[in-house]
C-alpha cells in the first residue's frame, strides 16, 4: 500500500508522538508498504506558542492536497490537530477523499493547561476534527471511552507494540546517564528525601548529558526506564505539559 501520513508532529521534535510515528514508518517500511511523510518542515513555519519545539505550518489546503494527490495514496492518516493537518483535511473532505485520524494526546486538557482557558472548549474543537474520519484511532481503552463520552464516534484500537530487545531489565543505562542515576542513588542512601530534582541538585558537580535530541534512540529507550525503573519505589514522571506531575507508586 501507498500511505500518506500526514502530521504537525515529526522531527527534530523529540516527543511520544514524533517517536510513535517514526516507529510505524519503520515498522511499514519494513513490511513492504510505501510511506510518505507530509510534516511542517516541508513549508514556512511558525513556533507554537508556549511550546517553540513545535512548528505550526503556514500553508493551504491546495498545497497538502496536491503533495497528498502527487503520491497517489491508498490511505491517508492524519495524526495530529494541528494546523497541517486541518489544511489536509479540508483538502481531503472537498475532493472526497476518504482519511482516519489519531489521538495521541489529551489534548484538551494540554491546551487548557497552557492557555487557562475551559477544556470543554477544546472538546467541541476535538469532536469537529475528527467527525468525518473514517477512523479515530487510539492506543487505550480508557481514552477511547474518554472520547466515546465527549461524542467521538468511529473510534478504533490501535495498541503499541513493544521492542523486547530494547525493554529488558538486563540492558545496562546508557553511560550518558549512568552517573545520573548514581547521584539519585546517592541521595537517597544519605536519607535526602527533598522535593527537589536529583539530577538538578547534582548538576553542580556532574556534566550535562547530551541532550536528547543528540542521542540516538538506542541511547535514550528503555535502557533507561527498564533498569533503574523497575526497581524503584516510586516512577516520577515529570511532564507539565500533558496531565502535570503524575507519581505512581508500587504496592
Amino acid at each position: 500500500m501507498r500511505i500518506a501520513i500526514v502530521t504537525d508532529a515529526w522531527s527534530p521534535q523529540v516527543n511520544g508522538v514524533v517517536r510513535t510515528l517514526q516507529t510505524i514508518q519503520n515498522q511499514l517500511e519494513r513490511m513492504g508498504h510505501e510511506i510518505k511523510v507530509i510534516s511542517p518542515d516541508l513549508y514556512g513555519s511558525i513556533p507554537c506558542p508556549t511550546y517553540p519545539e513545535i512548528r505550526l505550518a503556514l500553508v493551504r489546503p491546495a498545497v497538502v492536497g496536491q503533495a497528498i494527490a502527487t503520491f497517489r495514496p491508498d490511505a491517508v492518516h492524519l495524526a495530529t490537530e494541528g494546523p497541517l493537518c486541518v489544511a489536509a483535511r479540508r483538502w481531503c473532505l472537498r475532493s472526497g477523499v476518504p482519511f482516519t485520524t489519531a489521538y495521541h494526546t489529551h489534548f484538551p486538557d494540554y491546551v487548557a493547561q497552557r492557555t487557562g482557558l475551559p477544556a470543554a472548549w477544546f472538546w467541541r474543537y476535538i469532536r469537529w476534527f475528527h467527525g468525518p474520519a473514517q477512523a479515530v484511532l487510539v492506543s487505550t481503552k480508557s481514552v477511547r471511552d474518554q472520547l466515546r463520552t465527549h461524542g467521538v464516534a468511529n473510534v478504533r484500537p490501535w495498541g503499541r507494540g513493544v521492542d523486547l530487545t530494547a525493554f529488558t531489565p538486563e540492558a545496562p543505562p546508557p553511560a550518558a546517564f549512568a552517573h545520573r542515576s548514581a547521584s539519585f542513588s546517592a541521595s537517597r542512601a544519605r536519607g535526602d528525601r527533598s522535593r527537589s530534582s536529583p539530577t538538578r541538585r547534582s548538576a553542580r558537580s556532574t556534566p550535562d548529558p547530551p541532550s536528547p535530541g543528540s542521542l540516538s534512540t538506542a541511547a535514550i529507550r528503555a535502557p533507561v526506564m527498564a533498569s533503574p525503573a523497575s526497581e524503584a519505589t516510586a516512577t516520577i514522571w515529570a511532564s507539565r505539559g500533558d496531565s502535570g506531575m503524575r507519581v505512581r507508586r508500587r504496592p
